[in-house]
């Protein structure tokens, strides 16, 4: 099987992301168009809030990855190692934000094959 050079793969990468941002900026444009700059100067978030739920929420994401490190551990018979589980967990999470609920799964599967687990 012959591989795709690097270069090409880049581009492909960079036509999905804009294919990605075009298909935003097409649902969320009529939105815009009612949100004027006084939106924003009455929005005062709270920085406490803010942070406790960016440190739950990675605590979460931190916490499923050591959970389905240990389901691997347990299928496979060895323990991947953890710096590894967690950029193959924390990447294919990103799958969840592609139309299609398969992308996940499938990047999982991929980029564990890639880590060797």
């Amino acid at each position: 099987m012959k591989r795709i050079p690097t270069w090409a793969l880049r581009v492909i990468q960079l036509a999905l992301l804009a294919l990605v941002c075009w298909g935003i900026y097409r649902r969320i444009a009529p939105e815009l168009g009612k949100v004027s700059a006084d939106d924003f100067t009455r929005y005062r978030p709270s920085i406490g809030l803010l942070i406790a739920s960016t440190v739950l929420l990675v605590s979460v994401y931190l916490a499923h990855s050591l959970l389905w490190r240990r389901i691997v551990g347990d299928v496979v018979g060895t323990l991947p190692s953890v710096s590894s589980t967690i950029r193959v967990y924390f990447v294919s999470s990103l799958g969840r934000y592609v139309p299609g609920k398969v992308w996940q799964v499938a990047g999982l599967a991929l980029l564990s094959q890639r880590e060797g687990l």
